[in-house]
């Protein structure tokens, strides 16, 4: 892990990018159908629905979990891909399969972990003392989510591989003592996107054109899968670079 320093897995993220895009345009115009189907969807919704900070976080979370679940076949060909070679011509939706459905469970405990943690916010009392304290208390649950996540990381490609030990326990002995620099790899290599998606939501506020906006949600789809394909990336040369007990091979009875 020494020898993966941070600006080069930046740059090799990119570079992985770029090969998954030309090598699976298929899967990734597939991603992009998605995510923009699914947005505007949610769109149509938001606008129709009550106003209630409950409803639109549970409609949130139910349009995450429905993307997620989409695009969990695409994700696992880019872990493929990056770690085996092996090109997916074709998008293929098999929930029935033990790789998609150990995959797509972690997916799901992290996105209820998440949805459970902010809807606690809403929960919290009026007083202003008591609300400051309630929300320490979530911004802390937020980080040690996050860190869990980031021990985790390695876990998913292990999944999608089909590595012989793929468990949470063998991923987190795995990533011991790398939290902070995994936590910066992903960091570095995401900034631009982060960056350029925070100027376009400050622009959608701007928005008054319907048409305006169905392009802000194609723009922020195709950031959303740069995204995508990033963490899939990186994720994967971490698993490269890091997997001992993950790819060992557990002995027979």
């Amino acid at each position: 892990m020494t020898k993966f320093p941070i600006l080069l897995a930046a740059k090799t993220a990119y570079r992985d990018l770029l090969h998954v895009v030309l090598a699976m345009p298929i899967l990734i115009g597939g991603a992009l159908v998605i995510i923009v189907a699914l947005g505007l969807l949610e769109s149509f919704i938001a606008v129709r629905g009550e106003e209630s900070s409950m409803l639109g976080k549970t409609i949130e979370f139910i349009f995450s979990v429905a993307q997620n679940f989409f695009l969990t076949p695409i994700m696992i060909a880019g872990h493929r891909f990056i770690i085996l070679g092996e090109v997916t011509s074709a998008y293929r939706l098999d929930p029935r399969h033990p790789t998609f459905r150990a995959f797509f469970a972690w997916l799901l405990a992290l996105l209820i972990s998440n949805f459970l943690l902010t809807f606690l916010f809403d929960l919290a009392p009026p007083d202003y003392l008591t609300f400051v304290l309630f929300a320490v208390l979530i911004v802390l649950g937020l980080i040690a989510l996050l860190s869990v996540v980031i021990r985790l990381v390695i876990l998913l490609p292990a999944i999608a591989v089909e590595a012989p030990a793929a468990t949470a326990a063998h991923a987190w002995a795995d990533s011991a003592g790398h939290l902070w620099r995994i936590f910066l790899i992903f960091l570095v290599a995401t900034l631009p996107v982060a960056v350029v998606a925070m100027i376009l939501v400050f622009a959608i506020a701007y928005l008054d054109s319907a048409s305006l906006l169905v392009l802000a949600i194609l723009i922020g789809a195709v950031l959303q899968v740069i995204g995508l394909v990033l963490y899939v990336a990186i994720a994967s040369r971490l698993f490269e670079a890091m997997a001992h007990r993950l790819i060992e091979k557990t002995s027979g009875p």
